[in-house]
């Protein structure tokens, strides 16, 4: 079962790709995978006029 907070973040785009996989896999993230989370949460703040 995909937990809630997950299926908002990739509802808006922060994460992407197979949530069940993801939750299947049950390993920590890596640095890239980590990378690509904060970078898409910079684009939807600064897209919602929260960044600067």
């Amino acid at each position: 079962m995909v937990c809630k907070d997950v299926s908002i973040a990739t509802g808006k785009g922060l994460l992407t790709g197979d949530p069940e996989e993801a939750s299947v896999r049950n390993a920590p993230l890596t640095r890239q995978e980590l990378a690509v989370i904060i970078a898409n949460a910079l684009r939807y703040a600064k897209a919602a006029g929260k960044a600067r």
